[in-house]
């Protein structure tokens, strides 16, 4: 490849054959959160990091090109789940299913953690 671009530079085409035409690869850059006022994982609360009942974590899966998504919510200490599948990755429908899945166990939930 190092011969392919000396001959690029010189004028050459040989680099119109390659199945890349040459192209280097970016670095990635790092991903700025689009998320206002987000806390970081060092500053949640103390309560948090450890395990009691009611401490629960929620994550979204999205499925492939982002058409699909599943809710889930964990319980850290008895490792139970709960999951959802949603219409839509929107903010209405995500809490609409998140008070579907947690109405019935409401007096034990202590904190959610996303």
């Amino acid at each position: 490849y190092r011969w392919i671009r000396e001959d690029k530079t010189n004028g050459g085409s040989l680099y119109k054959h390659c199945r890349h035409k040459l192209k280097r690869r970016s670095r990635p850059v790092g991903k700025v959160s689009n998320i206002p006022d987000r806390v970081g994982i060092h500053q949640r609360p103390q309560e948090a990091d450890g395990k009691r009942l009611g401490d629960l974590e929620m994550d979204l899966i999205v499925g492939r090109g982002g058409r699909g998504a599943i809710l889930t919510v964990t319980d850290r200490m008895t490792n139970m789940i709960w999951a959802a599948k949603l219409k839509d990755k929107s903010a209405q429908e995500v809490n609409r299913k998140l008070w579907a899945l947690l109405v019935p166990y409401k007096a034990v939930i202590k904190t959610i953690v996303t």
